[in-house]
């Protein structure tokens, strides 16, 4: 069964990671053992070499990795290095020796780690099924089997796609500043919006275990209650949600990734695409990225949307322009005599438009919590609380329902009050697609968004695809 068969190339990838990131450890821990040789081929005396080592010793992070016993060796070892400066007969030259050892057995572990990972690896690759030849056009996606619409749309996304559109990002940030900090409330609001961000950010950068047994809950039912995935990989990730060790390999794993993320990179080979048919007849390109990809981005894209929709629905309410004039004192008695003192509501219709337009309409491809599953273009999906007391949105199916009841209903009543009403309606062809990555930074960059995190979006955007 194929989706059986990508759990080991889950699994290998996890085994892969790991052996990445020890080799790493064992580098920086090699280069500081060639520092200190370094330091001790100019110090002869025997004290001031000792703290040559202990200095060196300290300043390695590697080198910390010790057990507790070494740890209190150390710290002893420091003590007695008082006493070795007023006393030149103490055996100095046996505490490097000791010192010097435990360096070695260090290297040790780090080379037996290596020689078992490259096992490893050998082991896999044994079991390992035959790829699918490279002589295959990558290019463009094969046409034989598609029909008409099919390739209509192949043909359109790939305009869009391999066309590379360089906006003005001067020109953005400058239409940006007029747009957001004009003096009033709308630069004040923007302020607490970039503050937000960058609380934001320092929450992500000190929390060192991201994943945990409840994070990984949310990102997989996420995944599996999404279309991101293809039938394999769901099959895949449904079977490793229910191995408990496997689990605990992947969630060890996305943490060393997530701690490690100015290295992270698509695989070399690229990313297969998949174009599957939704509905209406219409056709959508979807990445078939590695599970363990899926995972961390999945991760990432939950907390940064949860973020943006929380700090900008914050932004809008502080921002926005009130059509409705005040009501004059004749009108306001007129309301306490029919429906009595106190029954009038604070912000009236159009506070009554804002509430359910911030609730059901804006930001509808942003999630508001983590538990909460994407809305599609054409997700009838339904939601479920996953246990969880959360307020449900509305399904992509209901929230067009209730948008054609609520027009039709504001309709009517600007048509009794105006004798006349116009309705527009606007679409973006191809939106996602089309949008330049110049103008997404530069929007980035004016939230005040931080390097670290705009070299990684253009990374996760800069995909490189292979076209099957």
């Amino acid at each position: 069964m194929a989706s059986m068969q990508d759990l080991p190339q889950t699994l290998r990838s996890v085994a892969a990671s790991k052996a990445r990131q020890v080799e790493r450890q064992r580098a920086r821990f090699e280069g500081g053992k060639q520092t200190l040789q370094h330091c001790l081929d100019v110090e002869p005396q025997g004290a001031k070499r000792l703290k040559v080592i202990l200095d060196v010793y300290k300043d390695s992070p590697m080198m910390l990795q010790t057990n507790d016993s070494t740890k209190t060796f150390i710290v002893n070892l420091e003590r007695f290095m008082l006493l070795a400066v007023q006393d030149p007969s103490a055996r100095v030259s046996d505490w490097e020796k000791q010192l010097m050892s435990i360096l070695e057995a260090q290297s040790l572990q780090y080379d037996y780690c290596a020689l078992y990972a490259k096992i490893m690896e050998e082991w896999m690759d044994s079991s390992e099924e035959p790829e699918i030849p490279d002589d295959a056009d990558k290019s463009t996606l094969e046409t034989e089997d598609l029909t008409s619409s099919m390739e209509e749309h192949r043909k359109q996304w790939e305009s869009y796609v391999f066309t590379a559109v360089q906006t003005d990002q001067m020109a953005v940030t400058a239409w940006l500043d007029r747009l957001l900090r004009s003096p009033g409330s709308t630069a004040k609001a923007f302020d607490t919006f970039k503050r937000e961000i960058v609380g934001f950010e320092k929450a992500m950068t000190d929390d060192k275990e991201h994943f945990t047994k409840a994070t990984m809950n949310w990102c997989v039912d996420g995944l599996l209650r999404s279309d991101l995935l293809s039938d394999d990989k769901r099959a895949v990730l449904s079977a490793m949600q229910q191995d408990r060790d496997a689990m605990v390999d992947v969630t060890d794993d996305l943490n060393v990734r997530m701690n490690t993320l100015d290295r992270w990179t698509w695989p070399v080979k690229g990313v297969p695409l998949e174009l599957r048919r939704q509905v209406g007849s219409k056709y959508r390109i979807f990445h078939d990225e590695d599970i363990m990809d899926a995972l961390l981005l999945r991760y990432i894209g939950v907390k940064w949307s949860v973020q943006m929709c929380k700090s900008l629905t914050a932004f809008s309410k502080a921002t926005w322009l009130s059509a409705a004039s005040p009501i004059g004192e004749e009108e306001r008695l007129r309301r306490e005599r029919h429906l009595g003192v106190g029954k009038e509501h604070a912000s009236g219709v159009d506070g009554q438009r804002l509430d359910t337009y911030l609730s059901d309409y804006f930001l509808t491809q942003l999630l508001k919590n983590e538990w909460e599953v994407d809305r599609g273009y054409d997700n009838g999906v339904e939601q479920e609380d996953a246990g969880k007391d959360l307020k449900i949105r509305k399904t992509a199916a209901e929230q067009k329902h209730s948008l054609l009841q609520l027009l039709v209903t504001e309709a009517t009543v600007t048509k009794r009050l105006h004798n006349e009403v116009t309705v527009l309606q606007s679409d973006f062809q191809a939106f996602g697609p089309s949008l330049p990555h110049s103008t997404i930074m530069a929007v980035l960059t004016f939230f005040g968004v931080s390097n670290p995190w705009i070299q990684f979006f253009r990374k996760v955007l800069e995909v490189p695809i292979m076209l099957k």
